[in-house]
């Protein structure tokens, strides 16, 4: 078992009354403490304050009582003041006397936190450039029908988002055009082909037509399947009234 636990990929250690009593090497090089500047010492050594050490005691031991087994996500302060997310979890040794101590593991999630943090990030600008262009930015499947839609379609088409999800743009258009539109739509999708500047008419909420000018692109899972198709629309309505 000393075997196991020093060989672990993953910070493995003894812990009682919050002091450490016994650490792997995984401890060791993810925190740079040697196991003699760790062991007997409390672990408030690696939290970067007070606050965030009774936290995590409270929210972690709290957690053990209910479920055995508490988790957590907490920050640690290594040795050379590096700052790491670490995801914390402990369980009782002997769940009857908690003052035989609790086995905690410790996983670096820093990496997996940062590449969260640039994700949101990117997420947070594709959507302010979607909200912001004055074009309707949508997403359909394989069926036509909007998996997702941007909040101009308020400002163009005088719909919800929420009243468009789950259907086809041939829902809210003129009967012959949607029928011719959503012909050439399924032929389009059975070559699995983009599509660029197609004319048609859909319906304002209050009946009056406006006509717009579609692109699209397919996309795929990761078998290559067809999972639906990507574009956008533009209003075109007042250009074609001036040609």
């Amino acid at each position: 078992m000393d075997s196991i636990f020093r060989a672990a990929p993953v910070g493995i250690g003894l812990i009682s009354n919050r002091i450490f009593k016994w650490v792997n090497f995984r401890i060791v090089e993810l925190t740079g403490y040697s196991p003699e500047e760790l062991v007997e010492q409390s672990s408030r050594i690696l939290y970067p304050s007070e606050e965030e050490f009774n936290r995590v005691g409270q929210l972690k031991y709290q957690e053990i009582k209910e479920k055995s087994t508490g988790t957590i996500e907490t920050t640690w302060v290594c040795k050379d003041q590096t700052v790491k997310q670490i995801l914390l979890s402990s369980s009782y040794v002997d769940p009857d006397n908690p003052i035989k101590g609790a086995i905690f593991t410790a996983l670096d999630i820093t990496q997996n936190k940062n590449f969260e943090e640039k994700l949101k990030i990117a997420k947070d600008k594709f959507r302010l450039l979607v909200e912001m262009t004055p074009d309707l930015i949508w997403e359909v499947d394989t069926n036509g029908r909007y998996s997702y839609i941007s909040p101009k379609v308020t400002e163009i088409l005088g719909y919800q988002v929420a009243e468009l999800l789950g259907k086809t743009a041939f829902d809210i258009m003129p009967e012959l055009i949607a029928q011719k539109t959503k012909t050439l739509f399924e032929q389009i999708a059975e070559k699995q082909e983009a599509f660029h500047q197609l004319k048609n008419i859909v319906l304002h909420k209050d009946g009056h037509q406006i006509i717009m000018e579609t692109s699209g692109s397919p996309f795929f899972d990761e078998q290559g399947k067809l999972l639906g198709y990507r574009g956008i629309d533009r209003d075109i309505s007042d250009k074609k009234r001036n040609e």
